[in-house]
C-alpha cells in the first residue's frame, strides 16, 4: 500500500517541499535580487506563491478543490468574512497581552517594515498593498488548503492522514515565525480554522475569502496606526 498514488509521487513531493520552503525561498530571492527592483518581501513572496500555485494546477485540478452547492457557499463566505474580523480582534488581544504596542509588526517581518514607512508617507499604495495582501492569502489558502490538505486526505492510513493534515498547519504556523513567536500560534490558529471551514464547505474559496480578509483588514489597521488613527 502506497502513502499517495504512485503515479503522482514525484509531483506531488516537488510541491510539497516548495510550498513549505516557499516563504524561504522568497526571502532569499528578494534580499538577493528582488530588492534591487525596488520590489518588497511581500511583493516577492506573492511571485513565488503564484508560482507554485500554477505549478500545483498542473498535478491537482481545481475541481478537487471545489464541490458544494451555492447555497454553502454563500454561507461560508459570509461567515468568512465575520471570522476574519474576529481573529484580527483576538490578534491584537494577545500581541498587546506580550507587550507588542504597535501594530505595524502584525503583518511584516523586520524586513518589510519600510512598506508601512512607504505607505505613511504614500498613502496612494495603501491600495496596492491591500491587493496583494489579499492575494498572498489566496494563494498561501490555495497552496496549504487546496492542494497539501487533498494530498494528506488522500493518504488511506486515517493515523497518518490526520498526522500530516496538523503537520501542514504547523509548517503554515511556522512559515510566519519571522514576524515573532507569537504569530506561530496565532497563524496556527487561523491555519486550522482555515482548514475546518475548507472540510466543512468543500470549497477552498471560504478559506480564501476568510484569510484574504485577514490580511485585508491587517493592512488597514496598519495603515491607520501609522497615521495616528
Amino acid at each position: 500500500m502506497h502513502l499517495i498514488p504512485i503515479h503522482k509521487a514525484y509531483a506531488l513531493m516537488s510541491l510539497i517541499t516548495l510550498t513549505l520552503g516557499s516563504f524561504s525561498i522568497g526571502k532569499q530571492l528578494h534580499d538577493n535580487f528582488f530588492i534591487h527592483y525596488q520590489l518588497t518581501l511581500m511583493d516577492t513572496n506573492l511571485l513565488v506563491k503564484g508560482f507554485i500555485v500554477l505549478l500545483g494546477l498542473t498535478i491537482i485540478p481545481i475541481e478537487a478543490m471545489h464541490h458544494t452547492s451555492i447555497i454553502i457557499q454563500l454561507i461560508s463566505l459570509s461567515i468568512s468574512i465575520l471570522l476574519a474580523i474576529l481573529f484580527i480582534q483576538i490578534e491584537l488581544i494577545i500581541l498587546k497581552k506580550v507587550r507588542l504596542k504597535q501594530y505595524a509588526s502584525l503583518n511584516m517581518s523586520n524586513t518589510q517594515q519600510n512598506v508601512s514607512l512607504v505607505i505613511t508617507s504614500n498613502p496612494s499604495l495603501l491600495i496596492k498593498e491591500i491587493m496583494i495582501a489579499a492575494l498572498v492569502g489566496a494563494s498561501e489558502e490555495i497552496l496549504y488548503r487546496g492542494m497539501l490538505t487533498n494530498i494528506a486526505l488522500d493518504i488511506p492510513n486515517h493515523f497518518i492522514s490526520l498526522f500530516s493534515l496538523f503537520i501542514i498547519n504547523l509548517f503554515f504556523g511556522l512559515s510566519h515565525i519571522s514576524q515573532g513567536s507569537m504569530h506561530v500560534l496565532t497563524k496556527f490558529t487561523l491555519g486550522s480554522t482555515c482548514l475546518l471551514i475548507y472540510l466543512y464547505t468543500g470549497t477552498v474559496v471560504a478559506p480564501i475569502v476568510l484569510h484574504a480578509s485577514f490580511n485585508i483588514i491587517a493592512v488597514y489597521y496598519n495603515w491607520r496606526v501609522s497615521h495616528g488613527h
